[in-house]
């Protein structure tokens, strides 16, 4: 398998976004004509026919990419006003119902739906990717190893979908609990080499599992295509900051855990149910939640979050993603965008919470 080249520690993001009524607040299926007429080849349709997603080039550094990624946002937002719709951003609309969304026309997509069935058609849901450049593949091998037992605090700190239908999952991610349904989605098997992944990827396109390693939507996988190590478990951002967030802290354990592996200081990581515990704990109750930092210790995700931060400071200032990381202490402080949702629901349902994120959105 080819592993393109990518300059090490260059990042690339993706942020998915719905289209609504800001009148009725709810979904719109028009993202392919309003993706044709905006014209801008850096936004793209998607799985559903009421989503988008806004694309970045390659970066040297966050806060350059998360610069680019808000002057996008604007052009969109001004698009979305003039054709009189909204645009939101969470992990899932907190009242839509699946069975009235559209599957965009696609052949990999109707691929899918023809697979997964009814859990399918549920994913109506939506993330933000951060593809962090390497230079070889054994190196991206090193990287996902590494970032698996990090990515909880990624996951808790992003946590943006408490609701489905409109009633309160009890799940800060709920969109985790969905997206894992699917094949060959979540936690990714651990590879020692580069070699052991050809040879799994190979094993289930053989066996007909998947048509290409596309179709392996692990919570971080190699992206051979792209030269980089994808973070694909936190959900999707309601606005620029959680985007900033978000792509700065994994950007920073990235850089982190490479460094680490060059090295080869690399911390021993948890057994792998011990990293599934800490996924659906941080899915479940967010910041909320205890995450177990080794065999037998825990310790609050909150806690965890900030010494991270601490530690990663100076490297974030080397990459390029100091101004972007800080905004991780401030979603640490005021809570995450399921928390917020969850208070503005109880102010005024859920129209008060499609408001909310349609002024998040703009801010």
């Amino acid at each position: 398998m080819d592993f393109a080249t990518s300059a090490s520690g260059t990042i690339g993001i993706e942020w998915e976004l719905q289209l609504v009524d800001p009148s009725s607040r709810a979904l719109v299926g028009c993202a392919q004509q309003f993706v044709s007429t905006l014209g801008d080849q850096r936004v793209k349709s998607e799985f559903f026919t009421n989503t988008i997603e806004l694309v970045t080039g390659v970066h040297v550094g966050v806060d350059a990419a998360v610069a680019e990624l808000e002057g996008l946002r604007d052009s969109v937002l001004a698009h979305a006003e003039a054709s009189g719709l909204a645009l939101v951003g969470m992990g899932i609309h907190p009242a839509a119902h699946w069975r009235d969304q559209r599957v965009s026309d696609d052949d990999m997509y109707r691929r899918l739906l023809a697979k997964a069935s009814s859990w399918g058609a549920r994913q109506i849901i939506l993330g933000v990717h951060t593809h962090i450049g390497v230079d070889d593949r054994e190196t991206a091998i090193a990287l996902q190893r590494s970032l698996v037992g990090s990515l909880p605090l990624v996951l808790a700190l992003s946590a943006s979908s408490p609701f489905w239908h409109g009633t309160d999952t009890g799940f800060d991610s709920q969109r985790t609990m969905i997206f894992q349904q699917l094949p060959n989605a979540g936690l990714p098997p651990v590879f020692a080499s580069w070699a052991d992944y050809e040879a799994a990827a190979a094993d289930l396109i053989d066996c007909g599992a998947v048509d290409s390693v596309n179709e392996l939507r692990w919570d971080v996988r190699p992206a051979a295509a792209f030269g980089t190590v994808e973070s694909r478990i936190a959900d999707g951002a309601t606005s620029i900051a959680e985007v900033a967030a978000v792509s700065a802290l994994t950007a920073a354990l990235a850089e982190e855990a490479r460094r680490a592996s060059v090295s080869q200081s690399a911390t021993q990581q948890l057994p792998e149910w011990l990293l599934r515990e800490n996924r659906w704990r941080a899915a479940r109750y967010g910041l909320e939640a205890e995450i177990v930092i080794e065999k037998g210790r825990t310790a609050p995700v909150r806690t965890a979050a900030a010494e991270a931060v601490d530690r990663l400071m100076p490297i974030a200032d080397e990459i390029g993603a100091a101004a972007a990381l800080q905004q991780v202490p401030r979603i640490l402080s005021t809570g995450n965008a399921a928390s917020r949702q969850r208070r503005g629901a109880e102010a005024g349902g859920m129209h008060s919470v499609v408001d909310m994120l349609i002024d998040d959105l703009r801010a």
